[in-house]
């Protein structure tokens, strides 16, 4: 499967979620401190991630997914719906363990620009994963529907950070945090297809994302 196409992640990344492995989304331990049917959610998910690696968006089947899972496609469909929500449920669960891995890693920078530096760690660290779904999200008739999701949800996650922002002082009252979110999430996204479409070199990715989000936040700020 996909997992043995995936290089290791480097010292520097040790600690960041690997995209196919189960995610504890909930918190907790992982593995047996999950309960029995959230951790089958987070192996499906995570068979997901390795099915789309390893066969590229276009290749990824329910069927295949079922027969890695060990479960009927009927079973897939009735716990995470059509092949369009499953793909994006396995890609917004990743997002969200970044979004949470950037708030643990870097409890000193602001919950969205954590955010942006876990992602671009995920990217160095796991490229082929985002290469191998981006540009199908964006360019691909099959994939407006996960494109939807996925943006929307990672919208949800940067307006979370945001209103933290607000709570704690550092964002005006009188901000649109909506309007804010998604302009952040649309940049972000756009970036990320720049550098996955090899526009954009790795090295430059993490400048990119930080300088446009930076400067969109910036009048956002309390003053």
């Amino acid at each position: 499967m996909g997992m043995g196409m995936m290089a290791k992640a480097s010292n520097r990344h040790s600690c960041l979620p690997d995209p196919c492995e189960p995610l504890d989304n909930q918190g907790g331990d992982g593995g047996a401190a999950m309960g029995k049917r959230r951790l089958k959610a987070a192996e499906t998910l995570a068979a997901a991630r390795g099915l789309i690696i390893e066969l590229r968006f276009t290749g990824f089947t329910v069927r295949g997914l079922a027969q890695s899972c060990g479960l009927s496609t009927q079973a897939l469909h009735s716990r995470l719906g059509s092949r369009d929500a499953i793909i994006a449920a396995a890609i917004n669960d990743y997002s969200l363990a970044l979004y949470r891995h950037g708030g643990e890693a870097m409890p000193q920078r602001n919950a969205v620009l954590s955010f942006v530096h876990a992602f671009a760690d995920a990217c160095e660290a796991y490229p082929e994963f985002f290469r191998r779904i981006l540009p199908n999200t964006y360019f691909e008739r099959s994939g407006a529907q996960v494109f939807e999701r996925t943006h929307a949800y990672g919208t949800l996650l940067i307006h979370g950070g945001l209103a933290a922002m607000r709570r704690q002082s550092r964002i005006a009252e009188s901000a649109d945090l909506r309007v804010a979110a998604t302009a952040i999430s649309t940049l972000m996204g756009a970036t990320l297809l720049d550098w996955a479409r090899g526009s954009i070199r790795t090295a430059e990715l993490r400048r990119q994302m930080l300088y446009k989000v930076d400067l969109l936040m910036t009048g956002l700020e309390n003053r």
